[in-house]
């Protein structure tokens, strides 16, 4: 008799290595690679300047890969990240994506967008099975290289656990603030 195979990683998929992103997903590998109580986490990373990501990656290629494209993140992911430049973005994102997105895969868009865009994307992701954080972050690019961001968190406080581990990697601080589309009014 075999032994079982081994437990498979949970995935942690980030779409956005611009200003803010970069920082967050560089501190998010940091940790990850680390390992501790992050042990279980692979990064998966995707940038539409494919360098960008293929960079990132190389900080801790055992803990991290690049996505092939916008599906692939999608598909791959457990647990996946947005931090896009508005709410168009995040909006498109989803809608070529939805139809690849794992069932149960939590998103979270730490984008800046409005609160009606986030239950928008919220109420896609909900029919297709997939919990939704609306989380954007405060503070300016060098807080999201020394990891010191905030969170404002809309969602379910059940998928904010889920998520917490991974947000706590490039913020100090994260505040629910109840609902979705809550994060972005705050």
């Amino acid at each position: 008799m075999s032994a079982p195979p081994p437990p498979r990683s949970t995935v942690v998929g980030f779409v956005g290595l611009g200003a803010m992103g970069a920082g967050m997903a560089t501190n998010m590998l940091g940790k990850i690679a680390a390992g501790g109580r992050l042990e279980p986490y692979q990064a998966l990373f995707f940038d539409v300047r494919p360098g960008v990501a293929a960079a990132m990656a190389e900080l801790a290629p055992n803990k991290a890969s690049v996505a092939e494209d916008a599906a692939h993140v999608a598909r791959e992911s457990d647990l996946l990240l947005l931090s896009l430049p508005n709410d168009k973005v995040v909006q498109s994102f989803i809608a070529d994506n939805l139809e690849h997105l794992r069932k149960g895969a939590v998103v979270i868009d730490t984008s800046t967008t409005n609160p009606q865009a986030a239950k928008d994307v919220a109420s896609k992701l909900e029919s297709h099975g997939n919990p939704f954080l609306d989380a954007p972050v405060t503070g300016a690019p060098a807080r999201a290289t020394a990891g010191t961001l905030t969170i404002m968190v809309g969602g379910e406080e059940s998928v904010l656990e889920q998520a917490r581990p991974i947000l706590e990697t490039f913020t100090d601080r994260i505040v629910h603030v109840g609902a979705v589309g809550n994060g972005q009014l705050s």
